[in-house]
């Protein structure tokens, strides 16, 4: 496990090569730090890594959202994860929707990446 100051060495590395301290350690991953959960950086992944982490967190965040937002002015079940499972074009939008994102942000983490003296995680 990494401690504060190495973290802080690794973001502050970064920052002097023009990335933003929120870019180089995203808030999920301070967060997961501060939990004692070892998770490696966005930049020090592989493009997969980081395809599956955008994707998987814009489909849970989107169900999460339609939920909430049934739940306050629909009928007040959660159905709507049953709406996501047996509905094509609901879920064909919300997973194309993960699907494009993460491929966005990976290929700008890659693309960012290439230019960068990256230090070791």
């Amino acid at each position: 496990m990494k401690t504060q100051d190495q973290i802080q060495k690794y973001i502050d590395a970064l920052v002097r090569q023009g990335v933003g301290a929120y870019t180089a350690a995203p808030p999920l991953y301070r967060w997961l730090w501060r939990m004692r959960i070892n998770s490696t950086p966005p930049f020090n992944q592989t493009f997969f890594q980081n395809f599956i982490g955008t994707a998987l967190s814009f489909v849970i965040g989107m169900i999460l959202v339609f939920m909430l937002l049934n739940w306050v002015f629909g009928s007040g079940d959660m159905s709507v994860l049953v709406t996501v499972l047996t509905k094509p074009t609901f879920s064909l939008g919300i997973f194309g929707g993960g699907l494009i994102s993460g491929l966005f942000i990976a290929s700008l983490v890659k693309y960012r990446s290439k230019n960068l003296k990256i230090p070791k995680w």
